[in-house]
């Protein structure tokens, strides 16, 4: 297994096909996502899917969305042939907005450098991204974490402003040592 790892994050019906936090937008970084993943083939592909038990205590803040069973916490069709890659290392169903947690019971917190891609930019995304970073800052194994711009977004709504909320994670992500890059940059790498 590799050092390196791409890790999608919550991409699933339930954010961009159906459901009440979808937002079919998210759809249009599929294509940078798939990019991503035939250029890097060093590094290991982990798949985190937002999956919710009915009586979760995440829907106090949000509306109850991808419940366990439903196709609303199944990986997009477009993005299921990573499972079929000889790089796939996990797909991890999480009941939280922050994947870390999911990362550290399956044990993949082995990683020295993170790609993170997928959504919701201020939610899962940068939860997932700032909880790496400081959890390998902490332990003085710092951690190369990157958020590609290009292939994160997050949902809009009249009480969620997908730009404004985008660029204020965007912001904080960077201030705290995440790298944010744009695909292309990337792949030249």
């Amino acid at each position: 297994m590799s050092t390196k790892k791409i890790v999608i994050v919550d991409m699933v019906n339930g954010f961009v096909k159906e459901g009440a936090l979808h937002d079919e937008k998210i759809m249009d970084i599929t294509d940078n996502i798939k990019k991503l993943i035939a250029q890097k083939t060093d590094h290991d592909i982990i798949v985190l899917e937002d999956c919710h038990e009915e009586n979760c205590a995440e829907f106090a803040s949000f509306p109850p969305h991808c419940l366990k069973g439903s196709s609303e916490a199944r990986t997009i069709d477009e993005l299921r042939y990573v499972f079929d890659l000889p790089n796939f290392e996990a797909c991890i169903q999480k009941n939280s907005t922050n994947g870390f947690f999911a990362l550290e019971q399956a044990g993949l917190l082995d990683g020295d450098e993170y790609i993170l891609v997928g959504c919701c930019t201020d939610i899962c995304v940068a939860q997932l991204a700032l909880t790496l970073k400081i959890y390998g800052n902490d332990a003085n194994k710092p951690k190369k974490v990157v958020a590609v711009k290009d292939a994160i977004a997050t949902y809009d709504a009249p009480f969620h402003p997908a730009k404004e909320y985008e660029e204020a994670a965007i912001k904080l992500m960077s201030v705290a040592g995440i790298e944010i890059a744009y695909l292309e940059k990337l792949l030249e790498e």
